[in-house]
């Protein structure tokens, strides 16, 4: 017999950035939001980690959008334009045409 169990101690739900997008110089740790159409640091303060999510505890409000891509391009001041991201979520469809 086998058998598997997944157990629990603590359930939270805060905010979380993917851990690519946290830059961390010393003891600060901090993201690159978008105000407006530029770029600025906000100052996180960061939990647990799982899964390449870290969890924000202070720092962000829901909602606040966060560069995560051409990180090295970006600092604060530099102009931005939010692009969505792909919804990961949504079944492809399958392809009709002729045959189908």
């Amino acid at each position: 017999m086998f058998l598997q169990v997944e157990l629990v101690l603590d359930q939270r739900e805060r905010p979380a950035v993917p851990e690519s997008a946290l830059s961390v110089e010393g003891d600060v740790q901090r993201v690159l939001i978008v105000q407006g159409n530029e770029a600025a640091w906000a100052n996180i303060q960061v939990g647990q980690q799982s899964d390449g999510l870290v969890e924000v505890l202070a720092g962000l409000d829901l909602g606040t959008q966060i560069i995560v891509s051409n990180l090295h391009r970006v600092d604060a001041g530099t102009a931005v334009t939010a692009t969505p991201r792909p919804d990961r979520t949504a079944a492809a469809e399958p392809p009709t045409g002729a045959d189908g």
